[in-house]
């Protein structure tokens, strides 16, 4: 009796818990401060994403652009590199399933695929306001004070780097890097970054 008490009582133990993905926690991290700064200094997604225009049919539209562009900048946020990993990532995630619902009565996180069709038919300068407008907001309130040099200076980098790379010729603007035969488009990027203490 006692050896099969034993061999039931062993059978029924359960297997250690997998190590939490350190990636993936990140991403979680990123993802609730994301929604705790939204609504307190920006009022929402629709009052942050307000400047930007649809160029859809809204007859034949399932995701808001609020959606698709809350998905672009936690595609960034989280560092994904490629819109395919919002596939892996954040499409079919319970957690996120939940979270798009809730926010935009959809039941799931927008195709990648989704957000480059759109994207391409959004108005860049629109875009340009929204980011401006952003980190003008951050300022007035002061949210990044804490970062400035001797309490006073901004750090700032600014760098020139070719980003925007495309397989094909984007527009008549597009410079061109040929290796090997295979041809690359690319547009140069000029970004500024805030420096902060821990690089």
């Amino acid at each position: 009796m006692a050896t099969t008490t034993h061999t039931i009582s062993s059978q029924l133990e359960v297997a250690p818990a997998p190590e939490p993905d350190p990636e993936a926690q990140e991403q979680l991290q990123l993802l609730e401060a994301f929604l705790a700064t939204l609504p307190h200094f920006f009022k929402g997604c629709r009052a942050l994403f307000h400047p930007v225009d649809d160029p859809r049919d809204a007859q034949r539209i399932y995701y808001p652009l609020e959606a698709l562009l809350f998905t672009g900048v936690l595609m960034f946020l989280c560092r994904l590199g490629a819109r395919r990993q919002i596939n892996h990532l954040l499409r079919g995630n319970g957690p996120s399933a939940a979270k798009f619902q809730a926010l935009f009565d959809v039941s799931s996180c927008p195709h990648g695929d989704t957000l480059n069709v759109t994207f391409k038919r959004v108005t860049p300068e629109q875009l340009q306001t929204v980011v401006t407008g952003t980190v003008r907001t951050l300022l007035r309130s002061k949210i990044l004070y804490g970062y400035r040099l001797l309490g006073r200076y901004f750090v700032i980098a600014i760098d020139g780097s070719g980003r925007l790379t495309f397989p094909e010729r984007h527009c008549e603007h597009c410079l061109t890097q040929t290796h090997h035969g295979h041809t690359t488009y690319y547009h140069p990027v000029l970004e500024a970054k805030l420096v902060l203490p821990t690089g």
